[in-house]
């Protein structure tokens, strides 16, 4: 195709790109389709196949014109679009402007095209920029936390004969809001849903209002929430649930032995081997979380010196997101959720994750145009060396993990994982680290995971 083709970047990172199509191309696209229709339609008194074009035109004129306008569209954008210089985000499709769009076969035809980019942007010098690093250790009691977690976890569930339910008990339950008027609210029905008392595992923390209840037991519960709670979709709201407790039960734990030890894995013979691995878990994900935050505050400051234009269309794919996660995280579909929380409360919950969704998003878009900049491409060893380590922690063959991640063409995501890890290496490295304050491993972890509610 002929054409002549402007590109444009304007703000909010949308690309425009302007066609100019010479009559003589939209001419022939037009009677290509009119001998199609020629060829097809059947008119009272003409055979099929002889319909004169002038008849044609009288009946149909309109709607050929209309499918003339589709296909120089699609042909144009066919042609043309692969060739831009800014590209289509995958979250948006190229729309047209003129939606008013008609032919004028005497004509050039000019039409517009809108579609949202990756933001173009200049990325500061990142080497050298000094980051505070709090400083943590892993000590004897955080151990001991967690083998008190490992204890639970590998507890008996018996029935609980005697008393109500208490902190620690494990409950099944029935619950569902209730309106105004005691009718279930649709979409918040919850069945068999179990939970520990005392470890705030549910979004409308009740844990306080089961205690004393009894196996067969329905309460009424009415709850007021703060407008800072940790949930934003209940924050500011009263909500009254209907609970039945199904059945209530207690935990049995272990002992703390080397039985216990070789119970959790074969890899453990005594107490103290438990101890020493857990100590290197714990010591391990202190490592990831300090070089996250490092990796926040080095991006956070590289955005103070640069502009990124975020397309619409990228921030509203990320709170979608979101909010499926949270749908899945109570439990429900999407449809469930958008009803139980209304389209107003919906809309301001959305609105009041933008800040953080943009944020987010400039972070990785800065990450991940410093990860471009960087020559390294993880090579086949370093992929066997990962796929081993993946095996050694999660207690499997390694050939059967290959073949998992080959037959699920996953091998491609992890050398992405390989050089994201790189890539935040090299950032940590070239930082200038400052010491922070001294925190417990507790109070760091327990920190990080407000920040994350926030």
């Amino acid at each position: 195709m002929n054409a002549t083709v402007n590109q444009e970047l304007k703000s909010g990172s949308v690309v425009r790109l302007s066609f100019q199509i010479p009559a003589e191309e939209v001419r022939n696209i037009y009677q290509k389709i009119q001998d199609k229709y020629q060829k097809q339609i059947q008119i009272p008194g003409f055979r099929r196949g002889k319909v004169p074009p002038a008849i044609l035109e009288k009946k149909f004129g309109e709607a050929l014109k209309a499918e003339a306008v589709q296909e120089v569209v699609n042909q144009a954008l066919t042609e043309f679009l692969p060739k831009a210089e800014r590209q289509p985000i995958p979250y948006d499709e190229p729309r047209l402007v003129d939606t008013d769009l008609t032919l004028d076969l005497s004509q050039d035809t000019r039409f517009h095209v809108e579609y949202d980019t990756y933001p173009v942007f200049n990325l500061p010098d990142w080497k050298g920029i000094e980051v505070e690093e709090p400083q943590v250790t892993v000590s004897e009691e955080d151990i001991a936390r967690k083998l008190e977690e490992l204890r639970e976890e590998n507890a008996l569930i018996v029935p609980k004969t005697e008393g109500g339910a208490a902190e620690g008990d494990v409950v099944t339950l029935d619950y569902t809001e209730c309106d105004a008027q005691g009718q279930a609210v649709p979409g918040t029905e919850r069945q068999d849903y179990v939970m520990t008392l005392g470890k705030n595992q549910n979004i409308y923390d009740i844990d306080r209002d089961l205690a004393g209840m009894r196996e067969g037991e329905t309460r009424t519960i009415t709850k007021d929430y703060p407008t800072d709670y940790r949930f934003p979709e209940l924050a500011g709201t009263t909500r009254t649930l209907e609970v039945k407790v199904k059945a209530l039960k207690t935990r049995q734990l272990p002992q703390l032995d080397d039985d216990f030890a070789q119970d959790i894995s074969d890899r453990y013979q005594t107490l103290n081997d438990l101890k020493a691995d857990l100590k290197k878990q714990l010591e391990e994900h202190l490592e990831e979380r300090l070089t996250d935050i490092k990796i926040e505050a080095l991006l956070d400051k590289l955005l103070e010196k640069t502009s990124i234009d975020l397309p619409r269309s990228l921030v509203s794919y990320n709170l979608q997101q979101t909010w499926a996660s949270l749908a899945q995280k109570y439990g429900m579909t999407v449809a469930d959720l958008d009803r139980s929380m209304g389209e107003e409360r919906r809309r301001q919950i959305l609105e009041g994750w933008i800040p953080q969704a943009e944020r987010q998003l400039r972070r990785e878009i800065v990450l991940r145009k410093i990860e471009d900049g960087l020559d390294y491409t993880p090579s086949d060893d370093e992929v066997d060396q990962e796929l081993e380590r993946l095996a050694r922690r999660y207690n499997t063959d390694v050939e059967k993990l290959r073949s998992y991640y080959q037959d699920g063409k996953l091998i491609e995501q992890l050398k992405n994982d390989l050089k994201r890890r790189y890539t935040v290496r090299t950032l940590v490295a070239a930082c200038k680290l400052k010491k922070g304050k001294k925190m417990s491993y507790k109070d760091f972890i327990d920190e990080q995971e407000r920040k994350g509610d926030n």
